[in-house]
C-alpha cells in the first residue's frame, strides 16, 4: 500500500544509516514509537505494516 510514515529502528542512525517506511491506520507523529513489522527490504532500506495491538475480549 502506500506509504503512511517513514522513520528508523532503535538502531539506526539519522543521515547515515537506511529508512523504515511502513503503512498502516493510525495517526504517527514525529517521535513516535510505532511497532512495525518488517514484510520487505531492499539494500539499504526496509519496508513494513504497522502492528495492531489485540485487547482481549
Amino acid at each position: 500500500g502506500p506509504v503512511t510514515g517513514i522513520g528508523r529502528s532503535y538502531r539506526d542512525a539519522p543521515d547515515i544509516d537506511g529508512i523504515v517506511s511502513f503503512h498502516g491506520a493510525g495517526e504517527f507523529h514525529p517521535g513516535d514509537i510505532i511497532p512495525v513489522r518488517v514484510t520487505s527490504a531492499t539494500t539499504h532500506d526496509l519496508c513494513g505494516e504497522v502492528v495492531t495491538r489485540q485487547t482481549p475480549d
